[in-house]
């Protein structure tokens, strides 16, 4: 991992050739000189606004408004199941690091690159059309998901490994890259939600799932969705426990019968943060008023 990290590094840290690193560096170097000055707020500004346009230039591609808000070819040809959210996709391309498109000019991905990666779905993409997948950004990896991703894929090779253990996992559809051409691996995905009885579910949000269950035996309803702390699991109304699936999904325990399940994300520490802030910026007024009476 940490050669890893070198190799990242070594291929996509900041390079001096890019005058969005240039540029900063100078401004920082010329600030004592500037402070006092009679021109230093406007020389401040117009190097930023300078600043703010180059990165404009250097992180999006130079193409259509059209082409951008125009769903690739790509994501007409899935099945069903994934574009009715019933299924996950996984595209099979070389990663990328999001800081290539901001430093070394030499590494960062040119606008073929890009529209490449947008007609392959990788992470990131395949969101802006609200497709499922599996995996996410860097930014957002989390350990477990990582594992059982890398036992489905050879990412050196760019190819599936594990059909089977895809399909378990609720993978409806593999992306991979074929000269100039995206091909589509069609799979047999398990259900999103599952269970011994018949299961309907309904996708409501990012942040709230509902699912009808009708069981004919006390059973396990396993949901392909990411377990992460917050989730909270309501069975006819009534809060349930919660537990992982796969060590990845979610699951909660059901009696015989018909069920209405709702799975509601409610992150504590996200209300937590939001309170504290509520009450800093309360306190910040209150100052402010005080010291103008």
């Amino acid at each position: 991992k940490l050669d890893s990290l070198f190799n990242s590094a070594r291929a996509s840290s900041i390079s001096l050739a890019s005058p969005f690193t240039v540029l900063p560096i100078v401004l920082l170097g010329a600030l004592p000189f500037l402070v006092g000055r009679k021109h230093t707020i406007p020389i401040i500004l117009t190097a930023t606004t300078f600043e703010l346009v180059i990165l404009a230039a250097t992180a999006n591609p130079a193409v259509s408004w059209s082409e951008i808000l125009t769903p690739p070819d790509t994501v007409s040809a899935l099945p069903a199941n994934v574009l009715n959210k019933q299924a996950r996709i996984l595209s099979l391309g070389q990663p990328g690091d999001t800081g290539q498109y901001f430093t070394n000019p030499e590494t960062r991905a040119d606008n073929k690159q890009r529209r490449e990666q947008r007609r392959l779905l990788t992470p990131l993409s395949h969101t802006m059309f609200n497709i499922p997948g599996i995996e996410w950004p860097a930014s957002l990896a989390l350990a477990n998901h990582a594992e059982q991703v890398d036992r489905v894929r050879d990412a050196e090779n760019l190819r599936l490994l594990n059909r089977q253990l895809a399909e378990q996992l609720n993978i409806g559809v593999v992306l991979t890259r074929a000269g100039d051409k995206i091909k589509i691996h069609n799979l047999t995905p398990a259900p999103r939600a599952s269970t011994d009885g018949q299961t309907i579910y309904l996708a409501i949000s990012p942040t709230k799932t509902k699912i009808i269950v009708d069981s004919t035996a006390p059973a396990s309803l396993i949901v392909h969705d990411s377990f992460y702390p917050g989730w909270r699991a309501y069975v006819d109304g009534q809060l349930v426990p919660i537990s992982k699936a796969d060590s990845i999904f979610r699951a909660v325990k059901l009696s015989k019968g018909k069920h209405i399940v709702d799975m509601i994300y409610v992150p504590a520490a996200l209300y937590t943060g939001m309170a504290i802030s509520a009450i800093a910026l309360v306190l910040c007024f209150a100052v402010i008023y005080k010291k103008r009476v």
